[in-house]
């Protein structure tokens, strides 16, 4: 009987492991099949504003574009926040933070990049750059992703205004993304850096988040042997999201796995 016992758990461990693997190997395949047409959906949305210069559109032909384009690139996060978690689940998701790269660069190109998407939620982008040295070895497109993140969110979540400062602080590098949009509990920080973790206020403002974003986020800058946190004054001083990097990573091994 005790044999018998023992062999149906380790059959249930068994099958329990080959779901995992199953559930997985879905995820990676339709979240692949997701990105392909949301790439092309992006790309051809991205010339009719280009063209728009060229051969002007309606206002209201415009204004369904930009529903579409924030709606695929909402949708192109979400995929790509499942596959980073298949990443993750699967012990793939490496981070490697051995580049030397200009953080106020990367910040600058971000806001170039989302200007559209800053002008179709009317919201003012303000930046302070203070010191001189803003390099810092990072896993260049991970921090990207994170920094992206959180402008988008600042963006989603503010009323009408972001501010986003660099600040040289020696050995570490901050950055601080402010908005002045909802605010935020003890409770509901101690919740933010958790997997699918959404607030109330955030599920009605911007329903389509995955909740993986600050959870991801938390993962990258701690591998940076970083640190990112928020703050909040409370109602109608909006949110403070505030990184932490060092500038020199210590020399310990080359790639680093989650």
């Amino acid at each position: 009987q005790s044999l018998a016992g023992e062999y149906s758990l380790e059959k249930r461990e068994s099958d329990l492991e080959d779901l995992i693997e199953d559930k997985n190997t879905f995820l990676k395949i339709s979240s692949h099949q997701l990105r392909t047409p949301l790439t092309a959906i992006a790309g051809y949305l991205e010339r009719v504003e280009d063209e728009q210069y060229r051969y002007p559109a309606g206002e209201e032909t415009m204004m369904m574009v930009n529903k579409m384009r924030q709606i695929t690139t909402g949708l192109q996060g979400t995929v790509n926040d499942l596959l980073s978690i298949n990443s993750i689940n699967s012990g793939q998701f490496a981070i490697v933070p051995n580049q030397l790269h200009d953080l106020k660069k990367l910040i600058e190109q971000i806001i170039v990049n989302k200007e559209f998407f800053f002008n179709s939620h009317k919201i003012q982008v303000r930046t302070i750059f203070r010191g001189e040295d803003f390099c810092a070895e990072i896993d260049y497109y991970k921090i990207r992703e994170t920094f992206n993140n959180l402008i988008d969110n600042a963006v989603y979540y503010g009323k009408s205004k972001v501010v986003i400062a660099v600040i040289d602080k020696g050995k570490t590098i901050e950055i601080v993304i402010s908005d002045d949009g909802i605010s935020f509990d003890e409770e509901t920080r101690k919740k933010f850096f958790k997997r699918f973790s959404r607030t109330t206020q955030t599920q009605k403002i911007n329903p389509n988040g995955s909740g993986l974003g600050l959870y991801l986020g938390n993962l990258i800058v701690s591998k940076h042997n970083g640190t990112i946190d928020a703050k909040s004054k409370g109602p109608g001083h909006g949110s403070q999201f505030i990184i932490e990097i060092p500038k020199k990573q210590p020399k310990k091994e080359d790639t680093k796995e989650v």
